[in-house]
């Protein structure tokens, strides 16, 4: 560079990202977050309004996430690759906050050319509070919860996601792309396989989901069962009488979400993923719980089990919500045994042996 009149440059071994400025003769490094956009002059990186922000393209979310999670596992302290989903999942989390709250208000969420790291990440920090304030009654995140990354990577992290909107991508490719978390040796070989998506279009118009009709997934994973279900059923409230021409059917669409849809995951980072899935698609993300869904409802803990759980008459006489619809691909082929415990609840987890008589 120093060599030429390139104001800027780009680094990359296929796999890490860096971005590089010249001021004079000087190279710096943390200037930039991202390169400029076409006709953009390298002063107005960052400078955005809401309305700008586009859709992400079907190969590129996944693109940008991968090459995300492999340069933040190249350049920072946090060596597990588990923790850094973790933390993504934080800063997701906070970008979709921006993108839902203040819509005349310029972004939050951006990185501007120059700006320090530390004043990013402190904008950035700030999000996050609101969310997980927002959010804990929900389970996904604790009052204790912050984020992690230094500020160099939550900035560069911000430059690669800025310029793209989360709510506006379509739910598919959102999906497709949150499994870059969740592939083999990520949250690891517990069994976890994703349901291709058309196989989950199929199973969703044979089981024909009414717009009155409860759904679970006790399997949830990123929630792919249930996002095509949900999306099922508005398409059928779109048809209806009843809702038909509606002039508040988006609200209506909400509240079916909100009160039909349940699922269940015994992997945390799964549970924020199908969270933060569900809140895109059109929400419903109250009713998706970490819980382990061979144990028996009433054992769950209180904001799990009041979703699965009907205590009207008391806990001795609680019985367990009944769905119309059950739609699931449960982990199979896994290593990890099944705890008595665990199988406690179903009689095809009996051990059967032969008695003195031979029966």
């Amino acid at each position: 560079m120093t060599a030429t009149s390139a104001l800027w440059g780009v680094w990359t071994n296929g796999n890490d990202i860096s971005y590089l400025y010249r001021d004079g003769r000087k190279i710096k490094e943390g200037y930039l977050n991202n390169i400029p956009a076409y006709k953009q002059l390298i002063a107005e990186i960052g400078s955005l309004r809401k309305s700008e922000l586009k859709p992400f393209g079907r190969s590129e979310l996944k693109a940008v996430f991968r090459r995300i999670l492999n340069t933040l596992y190249s350049n920072t302290s946090i060596s597990r690759r588990e923790k850094l989903g973790s933390e993504m999942m934080k800063l997701i989390f906070s970008k979709l906050e921006d993108e839902r709250t203040y819509p005349d208000s310029p972004p939050e969420f951006r990185a501007i050319a120059g700006e320090s790291s530390k004043k990013i990440s402190k904008r950035i920090k700030g999000l996050f509070e609101r969310v997980r304030d927002e959010l804990k009654q929900d389970g996904i995140f604790k009052q204790s919860d912050t984020i992690d990354l230094d500020d160099r990577s939550i900035a560069w992290v911000v430059g690669q996601l800025e310029r793209g909107s989360l709510l506006s991508t379509d739910s598919d490719i959102v999906g497709d792309a949150f499994e870059v978390f969740s592939e083999s040796k990520f949250i690891g070989e517990k069994g976890e396989f994703f349901t291709p998506r058309n196989v989950v279009k199929l199973a969703v118009t044979i089981a024909n989901p009414q717009p009155d009709d409860t759904v679970c997934d006790p399997a949830c994973g990123s929630a792919g069962f249930l996002i095509y279900a949900m999306k099922y059923v508005w398409n059928a409230m779109e048809r209806h009488p009843k809702w038909l021409n509606s002039r508040n059917i988006v609200e209506q669409k909400r509240e079916k979400a909100g009160r039909c849809f349940f699922g269940i995951d015994k992997e945390t980072d799964l549970v924020k993923i199908a969270k933060a899935h569900m809140m895109i698609a059109g929400d419903g993300r109250s009713n998706i719980v970490h819980e382990n869904a061979l144990h028996r409802a009433t054992e769950f803990e209180a904001d799990a089990k009041k979703h699965f759980v009907d205590e009207a008459k008391g806990e001795e006489d609680a019985t367990l919500k009944r769905f119309d619809c059950i739609l699931t691909n449960p982990p199979y082929g896994s290593k990890v045994k099944v705890l008595p415990t665990d199988a406690a609840a179903f009689d095809l987890g009996h051990k059967w042996k032969k008695s003195d008589n031979g029966g």
